[in-house]
């Protein structure tokens, strides 16, 4: 109900212009991951992580706990979001779309998909991860980049609570 309202407008715009394909355990090939990683480095310009990160997030989502959404527009790959959902609790995880589109609104859609995939899942709870703020120190005690503040406005237009968490680092545990 707090979701902004040009959010609306644009999860109507991909209704209608997006092709999204969800991809779970009961679909998924092994190429739709070696598609999300090329995916990836094509449109960061380098590989940002490992391929054995890739194949971890693929066996998340054979084990039922993850799902991708795929998006095309006009028959051309645009967008892929994983998501992450287990239990009562779901999580975007990962979203990469094409830059050269981003005056088109290429993810409202496909996250939304993933909201509704989450509660039809049983989760109770969607995270968007941690809100960042510019010239607001975050939970790792650095600025956020205008890229990073840019994603945490864009991630708080679909409404909901903030909530407070812990974060913990180092080496709690004996043994």
């Amino acid at each position: 109900s707090d979701m902004r309202k040009v959010f609306r407008q644009n999860i109507n715009w991909g209704a209608r212009n997006l092709k999204c394909k969800v991809i779970d355990a009961y679909n998924l090939t092994e190429k739709d991951f070696l598609d999300f990683e090329e995916f990836h480095v094509a449109i960061a310009g380098r590989q940002t992580r490992s391929h054995e990160s890739w194949v971890n997030q693929m066996n998340l989502v054979q084990a039922g706990e993850n799902f991708l959404v795929v998006s095309h527009l006009n028959g051309n790959l645009v967008g892929m979001s994983l998501f992450a959902a287990s239990g009562k609790r779901a999580y975007y995880s990962v979203g990469v779309y094409n830059r050269d589109l981003f005056h088109l609104p290429l993810s409202h859609y496909p996250v939304w998909l993933g909201m509704l995939r989450s509660r039809d899942m049983g989760c109770t709870e969607f995270s968007m991860g941690e809100s960042m703020y510019g010239n607001v120190i975050d939970s790792l005690g650095k600025y956020p980049t205008d890229k990073e503040s840019g994603i945490s406005h864009f991630k708080r237009g679909f409404g909901g609570d903030i909530r407070a968490s812990l974060r913990f680092y180092g080496d709690f545990f004996e043994g």
